[in-house]
């Protein structure tokens, strides 16, 4: 049963690697058999993958941030629900940079094994932000 240390876990991984860039602290959080089931296949697998998509949001959007409204942990995973956001200043997926700030809703949902993040999914209302960026 999951509980208070998994989902601690998570909010760890959101406020200090992804919000706070600690990358240091990859190889505590995440499992080395990481998988993100959607991220590009250059940033997917293990640790170096983690770190190389947080990497790659805070160059492509500065001032990126995953703001967190829920968390519900249960059946071995860690539920959470946010807002994330930005200004979108260098290329990202094939995307060039708008120079646009951005906020986009978003779910994250966390698998945890041996005590770390082991897997990655997540729901992104990015169709929104790109017709916005498109208008301007």
């Amino acid at each position: 049963m999951l509980g208070f240390g998994e989902t601690r876990l998570v909010l760890r991984l959101i406020d200090e690697v992804i919000n706070g860039r600690d990358l240091g602290l990859i190889d505590e959080l995440v499992h080395p058999d990481f998988f993100d089931h959607e991220a590009p296949a250059s940033r997917s697998l293990g640790r170096d993958g983690f770190r190389a998509g947080v990497r790659a949001l805070h160059e492509a959007f500065a001032g990126y941030w995953l703001e967190v409204a829920d968390v519900v942990a249960a059946d071995g995973k860690v539920v959470v629900r946010g807002s994330a956001s930005g200004r979108h200043v260098a290329s990202i997926n094939g995307r060039e940079a708008t120079g646009e700030e951005w906020a986009s809703p978003q779910f994250h949902v966390f698998r945890i094994a041996d005590e770390r993040v082991i897997e990655h999914w997540a729901s992104r209302d990015d169709f929104s932000r790109l017709q916005r960026e498109e208008r301007s």
